[in-house]
């Protein structure tokens, strides 16, 4: 049971679902033909497993997690009246074209991740999959549901998503500039060749004007 306590710990790092985790406990004792245990012993070390996990992520960022940060996590969750809305939802919406607009849109948000030093936030303590989850669950869950979160999870799962963001920031920012280049150069191409069409033709025009010229001044 401990060993089993063990491997379902690694597990729930990478999976919240507790149906998840029951189900993949399940295929792990009928793949190594151990014989399982009662349902509710399996769901009693499910929930355990999810709680150690949880309590193994918050320590693990505990260093980065100081009042000042707490404090600005918290700050993502609070409408501002200027703009009705959270920074955590302005964050989370995701450009939708590649204008020079959109970007500078972009750099803003990264501006701000920046200022509070997002970039440099320490995470490599934690098993990657583990922070997708947390990122994830920050996307997808609503601001209400973040509120009512015991501080040892939502902290994680926030600043799970804020170093996710600044790295899907950077390359949405690096994409959307690539593609903006490309639109403006192959515009740029067609309006050169539609002004090369219409420098032909008025070419030709003064041509033939000026044959005409000369063939009424060199007339008979």
């Amino acid at each position: 049971m401990a060993t089993l306590a063990s491997w379902l710990l690694e597990r729930a790092l990478e999976h919240d679902k507790p149906t998840v985790l029951l189900e993949l406990t399940c295929d792990h004792l009928r793949t190594h033909r151990l014989l399982r245990p009662g349902l509710t012993t399996l769901e009693k070390l499910v929930v355990r497993a999810r709680t150690h996990a949880a309590e193994s992520v918050f320590r693990e960022l505990s260093p980065l997690l100081t009042d000042a940060c707490r404090a600005f996590l918290d700050r993502l969750l609070v409408l501002e009246a200027t703009t009705n809305r959270t920074p955590l939802g302005w964050l989370r919406r995701r450009a939708t074209t590649n204008s020079a607009p959109a970007i500078l849109r972009e750099l803003q948000k990264l501006a701000f991740l920046r200022r509070h030093d997002v970039a440099a936030w320490d995470v490599s303590g934690l098993n990657p999959n583990s922070v997708k989850r947390l990122s994830q669950l920050g996307r997808k869950s609503t601001n209400q549901m973040l509120q009512r979160m015991a501080p040892e999870r939502r902290y994680p799962i926030l600043a799970a998503f804020l170093t996710e963001t600044v790295m899907d920031i950077t390359d949405d920012i690096i994409e959307m500039f690539d593609r903006c280049f490309m639109e403006t150069y192959a515009r740029a191409r067609r309006n050169l060749e539609e002004f090369r069409k219409l420098t032909g033709r008025s070419t030709n025009e003064k041509s033939l004007h000026l044959s005409s010229t000369f063939a009424i001044v060199g007339g008979p």
